[in-house]
């Protein structure tokens, strides 16, 4: 798991960092987003103008556990 800048404050920010903190591409994230229930989060800017994921580092921490039975 990588530990960056996002991690530092309390989350991540897009799916480049998330895919980044749990070690994989961003492709392979989104996909654990939709099947695996990977706990990420939407903001959407007002009349859908963005969409922008982010993430808490404690929650993934705790997804990637329960992932591998731990």
């Amino acid at each position: 798991m990588g530990k960056d800048a996002g991690a530092q404050n309390g989350w991540l920010s897009g799916w480049k960092e998330i895919a980044h903190y749990i070690g994989c591409s961003v492709k392979t994230a989104r996909d654990y987003e939709e099947r695996l229930k990977l706990p990420v989060f939407l903001v959407q800017g007002p009349g859908g103008a963005y969409k922008k994921r982010y993430a808490i580092p404690s929650e993934l921490d705790r997804w990637l556990r329960n992932l591998h039975g731990g």
